[in-house]
């Protein structure tokens, strides 16, 4: 994952490609938008709503490889 104003963005779709290149299970989301430019670490302000869902998707990429 990453945001629109993240100063790793340039490397978020080669990193997602890189992966699936390579069999690796993975999804790339992108958060933000024109009236809200979120940073490197958005995901870490409980305030945000794009945090929010951030954080709830990729708790569930992670659940589907829990073993239960």
């Amino acid at each position: 994952m990453s945001a629109n104003g993240d100063m790793c963005l340039p490397y978020a779709e080669p990193m997602y490609e890189y992966l699936t290149d390579k069999g690796v299970e993975a999804e790339l989301h992108i958060y933000g938008d024109s009236e809200n430019r979120l940073a490197h670490v958005f995901h870490i302000d409980i305030r945000e709503p794009f945090a929010t869902v951030c954080n709830d998707e990729e708790c569930a990429f992670f659940e589907r490889f829990v073993v239960k």
